[in-house]
């Protein structure tokens, strides 16, 4: 099996919810047969990715948190320390956004935001499609810091920007895997922000984007190699928005 076929292997696992310690242990078998430094800081990212869901799975669970955003920060660190140390320029982007997103489940959105920010920046200056998902969670952040409004519009726009411009168009058609799993965490982030701020909003409006993420998980427009299980993370995130909206 190809290096590239094994990420492959290890992004596919890191989805399917119950298979996490199989997918640290690939992760982990994998990084101690590579010395390419690209596929080493890739490798950290799934780990980071892979403690993300576990914080996911078990939000009631204090020691389960705790002990996962501590190997989801120290793996996004170390994929940094090796971009920035080996000067994997195009890579630098990628490795502010899971920074952003460790200080987001820390609940430190104004740090969360300023990383956001730079992860977007890069992201630009390379042309890279990420900044569709970058500006869903610097949605996120804003109303998390009290920019409401401009919180929930760009939001808004981001979705039907997936769906409308360039960026999206060539993604869904490349990646429809990606592009459907970016598309649909944005309304249920949002909600969550939302609800956490106890900010007014349009719930009709609200429910109906949850609608549209909800379909394009269901209906699929592109191939799905790896059984129903593909986006049953993301199907479960908007459920529980919904459920939190109605209560």
């Amino acid at each position: 099996m190809t290096i590239a076929e094994t990420l492959k292997q290890i992004s596919t696992l890191r989805e399917i919810k119950g298979k996490e310690k199989e997918t640290y242990e690939l992760i982990e078998k994998t990084r101690g047969e590579t010395k390419e430094k690209d596929v080493l800081a890739k490798l950290y990212w799934e780990e980071s990715l892979v403690a993300q869901h576990e914080i996911m799975f078990n939000g009631e669970d204090k020691t389960v948190v705790e002990k996962a955003l501590k190997r989801m920060e120290s793996s996004a660190l170390a994929a940094n320390k090796i971009i920035e140390e080996n000067e994997l320029n195009k890579m630098q982007g990628g490795s502010y956004r899971f920074i952003g997103n460790v200080y987001r489940y820390k609940k430190d959105y104004k740090k969360a935001q300023e990383y956001f920010e730079l992860a977007m920046s890069e992201y630009q200056n390379n042309n890279d499609k990420g900044t569709l998902e970058i500006r869903g969670f610097l949605a996120y952040c804003l109303i998390q810091n009290g920019e409401t409004e401009n919180g929930i519009k760009l939001g808004l726009e981001t979705f039907d920007a997936f769906e409308k411009s360039d960026k999206g168009i060539v993604l869904k058609h490349q990646d429809y895997f990606t592009w459907a799993v970016w598309r649909s965490g944005i309304v249920p982030r949002l909600v969550e922000a939302l609800l956490d701020t106890k900010s007014s909003f349009d719930k009709e409006t609200i429910l109906k984007y949850l609608d549209k993420s909800e379909e394009i998980l269901r209906k699929p427009e592109g191939p799905i190699t790896w059984g129903d299980t593909a986006f049953q993370l993301r199907l479960d995130e908007i459920e529980k928005a919904r459920k939190n909206l109605s209560n």
